[in-house]
């Protein structure tokens, strides 16, 4: 992963308008000199912030330049937000600092609600754009890291519940044990349904490693857990086995099709006409390749290409 500290900070504080901002809490505020020194500051660090933060993500060359655009986005679409609010601001006087008398309380409350609306198109938009930002940056991993993030979160998730196995086991907590048990055993399953078996076989071996941990195993040898990576290589045969003509229609979506072909061990994915540039792009990330001869975008026929080819169909990306 990329070296935190090697973040650089694209905000400063000196890049919103002072004047606008000042302007903005003129009418409403008895220090508006402060409440614009704040929205500056809040400016600087809310940008180097989820730099710092997405920075962290960024483990290769091109993630932290796909990074740096998006940011740079950003920051230029908080100015534009933060001055809308700032300019629609400047027109609201309240009656604490003008006065109540002849106070024109019905003009400064459309007004007012103007600006709010103002604030809230700027904190719907803060929200859009952070996550669809961490999601360009997550997105633009490799197969393995993909993987790799995929089992961690995995792993974190089963070792929660099998700490709590020992301790119920251990007489700490009151707890019903099988539910525990139950939750680990069926997110296996329901991997190993899904021909997951990489990283179903991954949790069976660092299982193994920790069942002893408690006061007894969590889990018993003759538990239905330790089959599961049977199942999940028959499952994933299932997925990739073709028909008696060795190709197959094996999902769609729309107009675009997802193949199998046992007899060239391809996967492909067959559109109408040549995808956009942003979808040819992605393709070629994932490990696709286009093939002139069969006319398809296509790669290795395996439980990884499957699995590849059904979340671009969903609209989910592709590995």
């Amino acid at each position: 992963m990329s070296d935190l500290t090697a973040c650089p900070a694209i905000a400063s504080p000196d890049q919103m308008d002072a004047r606008l901002a000042y302007d903005a809490y003129r009418g409403t505020s008895h220090v508006p000199e402060d409440r614009a020194a704040r929205a500056a500051r809040d400016y600087a660090d809310d940008v180097n912030g989820l730099y710092g933060e997405l920075w962290a993500l960024a483990g290769s060359e091109h993630q932290r330049e796909l990074l740096a655009f998006k940011m740079e986005e950003y920051r230029l679409g908080y100015l534009r937000h933060m001055n809308a609010y700032h300019a629609s601001l400047s027109r609201v006087v309240s009656s604490m600092i003008a006065g109540p008398s002849n106070f024109p309380s019905a003009r400064m409350q459309k007004r007012g609600d103007r600006a709010d609306g103002r604030l809230s198109e700027f904190v719907e938009w803060r929200t859009k754009a952070r996550a669809a930002i961490r999601k360009a940056v997550l997105d633009a991993r490799t197969e393995a890291e993909k993987e790799e993030a995929e089992w961690q979160t995995l792993r974190r998730d089963l070792a929660g519940s099998l700490a709590t196995v020992v301790r119920i086991d251990r007489g700490l907590e009151f707890y019903t044990r099988s539910a525990f048990t139950n939750s680990i055993s069926g997110k296996l399953e329901r991997l190993a349904r899904n021909g997951r078996v990489e990283l179903v076989e991954r949790a069976l071996a660092w299982l193994r490693e920790v069942n002893t941990t408690g006061p007894k195993p969590a889990f018993t040898e003759r538990h239905k857990v330790w089959a599961l990576g049977t199942i999940a290589r028959e499952s994933a045969t299932q997925a990739t086995e073709p028909t008696a003509r060795g190709r197959e229609l094996i999902g769609s979506e729309g107009e675009i099709e997802l193949w199998a072909d046992r007899e060239i061990d391809r996967v492909q994915l067959l559109f109408p006409d040549k995808p956009g540039a942003d979808v040819r792009a992605r393709l070629k990330r994932s490990g696709w390749k286009w093939s002139p001869t069969n006319g398809a975008w296509q790669r290795q026929l395996t439980e990884n290409g499957v699995r590849s080819g059904r979340k671009f169909l969903s609209g989910h990306g592709l590995n």
